[in-house]
């Protein structure tokens, strides 16, 4: 607790209590507000209770941060410190209840000896900045989970399949695509391009090519031209497009497991030959085995790599150097590389993600690279995929491809919908990997304190946070039995990415917090039930 303490400046607002104590930092522009705990002002007594105490803590932050010129709505971190881990989720119930949108991002929870009759305190800092303070366009929901029952969601029907009588809060933590509203100026714009718009068939328009262009400058520093964008219904079409085009029946494609099955579903129905480089995996960390992949690349018969980047499931994000390593070996062995960068939106603090084609031009000739604004924006329903390949020889195959399975364009709607995420809805996924971190927080804590026997990894990309169960003591069948019947979860089971997932479930964490915990409570329940039962 000792970090709590800091040296008042003569500019930092009054203390509201006797643990309590504000500083401005010595940029104008930021304001620590240290140690609140729930004292009420007026009478200088602590209030009782966990839900009581959470809002009095708030409260006097509030009164702090507006009194240094500043608000709730740009706190950009808070800690809170507990007594006891089991008044967790009272406490965030009323704390998700009294902060305004947009959410407090990197928010982190921690167990504390705190002063008598405390139960918990909070600390946050907040940003004094002008331009925040205006009501921005939306606000944004990000505690809502829709109701997807009846609407054709693929995980929720299969969900239903499972158990049909599953309880009506359960949601399902499987499929790539997220348990949130969509972003605001996306349906309207939809709306009001619908008022006009006639929906035959459509070519990209010059605003669409410029929106996909600006954002990959903007987003990712990399330069690329309208022509080198081709259009695909989903990175998946595209993987089964660029296996036929750049190889042959029997053809060696390597894949680093566990990996996005689809993957290899593209691999066989192409009939090409799945080639495995495993991931080392120290019980920590996955790494690539280089060694390996110089092995594989070396054969002849290997012609593609098939890459994931960040990956999916166990969330790396590769670094320049990891990525110049493998760029080198697929270069000296000739070796094709299809890079699935679907997820290279959705980032985590601390951690950059480098579009494998701009390390050098060498590579980016020996490279297809697949994008979405699926992942990012929550639009895979439309369909709409964008497929950068620089090299005019290979974009020719490629498209042969296509064309000869029949595609000729993509809908009028996702064109409109990719052109209004990359151009209107930046705000919205900087708050979105607010969320997302503020989730795999949660998580992580929660489970360690509840269910230490499962391991939740850190995780550095994508949404999806892949978590070891080979705690428990399960098999396979009997883990996905127990999950689904047991505890009401319903992840993806970690052996559909490959043998190596075998114990690991994959669990999707865009959706509100709250339904993180409760998660966990019904995780929880289930293994001690369990236990008790022994």
């Amino acid at each position: 607790m000792s970090t709590r303490q800091a040296n008042a400046t003569e500019n930092a607002p009054k203390a509201l209590g006797p643990y309590s104590q504000a500083i401005t930092a010595s940029s104008p522009k930021t304001v620590y507000v240290s140690g609140q705990t729930p004292i009420d002002p007026k009478t200088g007594e602590l209030v009782k209770g966990i839900e009581a105490q959470t809002e009095q803590c708030i409260l006097n932050i509030k009164a702090i941060l507006e009194a240094a010129g500043s608000s709730l709505a740009n706190v950009v971190k808070t800690t809170v410190y507990l007594q006891d881990m089991n008044d967790f989720a009272a406490m965030n119930a009323t704390y998700a209840k009294l902060f305004p949108e947009p959410c407090p991002a990197r928010a982190t929870v921690q167990v504390a000896r705190l002063p008598k009759d405390a139960m918990v305190e909070i600390e946050a800092i907040a940003i004094v900045d002008e331009r925040r303070t205006t009501k921005p366009a939306f606000v944004y929901d990000f505690k809502t989970a829709p109701n997807r029952r009846g609407l054709g969601s693929s995980k929720w029907e299969q969900m239903l399949q499972i158990k049909p009588d599953v309880s009506p809060d359960v949601i399902p933590f499987s499929v790539a695509d997220m348990e949130l509203k969509n972003p605001p100026e996306i349906v309207q714009g939809l709306k009001d391009f619908l008022d006009t718009a006639v929906l035959g068939y459509t070519q990209p328009t010059p605003e669409y090519l410029k929106a996909v262009c600006d954002w990959m400058q903007r987003r990712h520093d990399w330069t690329i031209k309208p022509e080198w964008i081709c259009g695909s219904q989903g990175v998946v079409s595209a993987f089964f497009a660029a296996i036929k085009a750049f190889s042959e029946p029997g053809d060696g494609v390597i894949v680093q497991t566990p990996v996005y099955y689809p993957f290899y579903k593209a691999i066989e129905a192409n009939g090409r030959t799945i080639v495995r480089n495993p991931l080392k995996f120290d019980g920590e960390h996955y790494t690539i085995d280089f060694e390996d992949l110089e092995r594989k690349a070396s054969d002849p018969k290997n012609k593609i790599l098939l890459f994931c980047s960040p990956h999916n499931p166990v969330g790396r994000v590769w670094t320049r150097d990891e990525l110049e390593r493998v760029g080198q070996i697929c270069l000296a062995h000739k070796v094709l590389i299809i890079s699935d960068e679907i997820h290279f939106d959705l980032v985590m603090p601390g951690y950059h993600h480098t579009v494998f084609a701009t390390l050098s031009e060498e590579l980016a000739q020996n490279m297809i690279v697949c994008t979405a604004p699926s992942k990012t924006f929550n639009l895979a329903g439309m369909q709409t995929s964008n497929i950068i390949i620089s090299n005019p020889s290979l974009r020719s195959k490629f498209t042969a491809v296509q064309e000869s399975e029949g595609f000729s364009g993509l809908g009028i709607l996702g064109y409109k919908a990719c052109e209004i995420g990359y151009t209107e809805c930046e705000p919205w996924l900087e708050q979105l990997l607010s969320l997302i971190e503020h989730n795999h927080e949660v998580l992580k804590f929660y489970i360690e304190k509840k269910v230490p026997e499962v391991k939740v990894f850190d995780m550095e990309g994508t949404y999806l946070q892949w978590m070891d169960f080979r705690g428990l003591g399960m098999g396979k069948d009997e883990l996905e039995k127990f999950l689904h019947e047991e505890a009401e979860l319903f992840f993806d089971e970690g052996y559909i990415f490959g043998e190596e997932g075998t114990g690991f479930e994959r669990m999707n964490l865009a959706c509100p917090t709250h339904k993180v915990v409760d998660a966990v409570e019904r995780l929880a329940s289930a293994v001690n039930r369990r236990k008790g039962s022994r």
